[in-house]
């Protein structure tokens, strides 16, 4: 007997299903709570009835959906982050791989895809549209057009991931048009990245382009929903941008083209909660419980066109969330396809472990760094001089060019502590050539230094320090643990290694127990930002304003070109 008729017949027969849950069964499409029974057969639901007789006060709810996450920023590898996601009610992520293929290349996103199989978490892809983020402006691997047109025929490929290049877009930059092209054809989808993109310029780009997560304000949220787009409201480690779903609840603005996404999330945070909390402040701002549940289910399923995902309802996987209530969202039990594979906090599924390649580690290879390449060289002797610094906001990714003095020793520009202006280093990972050196100011950090070979999204070795000797060091750690995080305090070194492509690891305990060792070793060296690596992964990405600091330089993002140091 095949699929179709086990389902129908179990349909008919409700008796033969799998399994029954009930409770108070939250209906994402008729927007209604009702006492219920749903059975299931083979993983998918067939019965749905409303029952009175239930006595269960529990809510069932279709499990969540991540509609933009890049898996490496929790620095585990797929197999690894599902372990964490599924225990809080996440059973489908889509993910862009752009990090990975940054480091390793088309091959990066084969590794994604084939760790992603035979997991409790649907982990969907859209394919990488800006491999290097901002071409000439680092050292990068590349995703060519070729490499696009065949990981497109992959399953479980949506669309094309954030397109970053906003500026190829307005200019008609041929090989940008040309991966328009390759998806605006059937169901699949194009992710934006338009940050303070207004006016003229964002009918441009929303022509063809469907969705956007980096508003960081109403205004510019608002000005995307009226033209069309749909909004991803971004809460993750670094970028916090939930607080204008508030805005949009007050002024009753409808939140059908709205979903919630993580962008980026390291382990430790993701071990104490995933979507589950970005459902619990969505509630905080006054948001009627079913529609903030929309915004994690049914809205990314409409959207991906995932018609098996979205809802509890007839025909659509049997992946359902069983919560408390719906203010907290405290996890009770998560069905993936049918099974039970979380129940009060334990994973009831089993993960087997991965061999993982030696072809994916051993990617940082650089030349031994020596003192006399962190030196700024100025034409004075001595003195003071006026530099450009990059201003690190808390909770925020972009960042704000401000202008600074620092002392000159020696024709020689040397960082300025009483003013909080340190110097940061981008070193090319692959082979140590390219290197650049600036000031950054909000870190505090007095006594040490932090480095990691997570730098967005290039991944080049970024370090940032209180003085030259610290900053050394730390990027040698890096350089021997062939990947990771490290913090320099004094003459210890702490750190975190991430074998795999120096950006993930596959052990989750291991991962969120240095992270948090390493936070507060951050603390102890002075420095004052609630997550110090994942503000310093930022501040290399050339495609979020203000100023940014790559392996080639210091870029003003605004002008999208490179600038002096040194304000004349």
């Amino acid at each position: 007997m095949d699929k179709y008729n086990i389902l129908i017949n179990a349909a008919l027969h409700p008796e033969k299903c799998d399994l029954f849950v009930e409770g108070n069964l939250v209906n994402v499409i008729t927007k209604e709570i009702y006492k219920a029974r749903v059975g299931i057969k083979n993983g998918s639901i067939v019965y749905i009835e409303r029952d009175e007789g239930v006595k269960s006060e529990k809510f069932l709810l279709p499990s969540f959906i991540d509609s933009h996450i890049h898996i490496e920023s929790s620095m585990l590898i797929p197999s690894e982050f599902a372990k964490l996601a599924v225990k809080h009610g996440t059973c489908a992520v889509v993910a862009d791989p752009h990090e990975i293929a940054n480091v390793l290349g088309m091959e990066g996103i084969k590794f994604m895809i084939e760790n992603s199989k035979n997991i409790p978490v649907e982990i969907y892809f859209n394919i990488p549209s800006c491999v290097p983020a901002a071409e000439g402006f680092e050292t990068s691997e590349k995703i060519t057009i070729n490499d696009i047109k065949k990981l497109k025929k992959y399953k479980r490929i949506l669309g094309l991931a954030e397109v970053m290049n906003f500026p190829g877009v307005l200019n008609c930059n041929p090989e940008i048009i040309e991966k328009l092209k390759i998806f605006n054809t059937g169901n699949f989808v194009i992710d934006g990245h338009c940050p303070d993109l207004k006016g003229n310029l964002l009918n441009a780009y929303a022509s063809f382009i469907h969705s956007d997560h980096e508003s960081t304000n109403y205004e510019e949220a608002i000005e995307k929903l009226r033209k069309g787009m749909y909004l991803m409201l971004r809460e993750g480690s670094a970028a916090k941008n939930l607080n204008i779903l508030k805005d949009i609840v007050r002024n009753k603005i409808s939140t059908a083209h709205c979903m919630l996404v993580c962008d980026d999330i390291h382990a430790d945070e993701l071990n104490k909660g995933h979507i589950n909390l970005l459902l619990k402040r969505a509630v905080e701002t006054g948001m009627n419980e079913i529609d903030a549940i929309r915004l994690a289910t049914l809205h990314p399923a409409n959207y991906f066109n995932l018609k098996n995902l979205g809802a509890i309802a007839i025909g659509r996987d049997a992946n359902i969330t069983i919560v408390d209530n719906l203010k907290d969202f405290n996890i009770e039990k998560v069905i993936f396809r049918g099974k039970v594979v979380v129940s009060n906090g334990k994973i009831l599924a089993k993960f087997k472990k991965r061999k993982i390649s030696e072809k994916w580690t051993h990617t940082v290879k650089i030349r031994k760094i020596e003192p006399d390449d962190l030196k700024i060289r100025t034409d004075r002797k001595e003195g003071g001089e006026k530099v450009r610094t990059i201003k690190a906001i808390d909770g925020q990714i972009w960042t704000k060019e401000e202008t600074g003095e620092v002392e000159v020793n020696d024709y020689c520009l040397i960082e300025n502590l009483n003013k909080d202006i340190l110097k940061i280093v981008v070193v090319d990972r692959h082979k140590g050539e390219n290197f650049a050196v600036g000031f950054v100011n909000g870190f505090g950090i007095k006594n040490g230094a932090i480095a990691s070979s997570i730098s967005h999204d290039a991944h080049n070795i970024i370090c940032v320090g209180s003085k030259d000797e610290y900053i050394l060091k730390a990027i040698n750690e890096i350089q021997r643990i062939e990947g990771g995080i490290a913090v320099v305090s004094n003459d210890e070194i702490y750190f975190i290694q991430l074998k795999v492509a120096g950006l993930m690891s596959d052990n989750a305990e291991d991962v969120i127990e240095k992270a948090k060792i390493l936070n507060e070793k951050a603390k102890e060296i002075g420095c004052t930002l609630t997550h110090p690596f994942m503000t310093l992964s930022f501040l290399a990405l050339p495609v979020i304003p203000e100023l940014k600091i790559t392996d080639k330089g210091l870029v003003n993002v605004k002008e999208f070109k490179f600038t002096d140091l040194i304000v004349k």
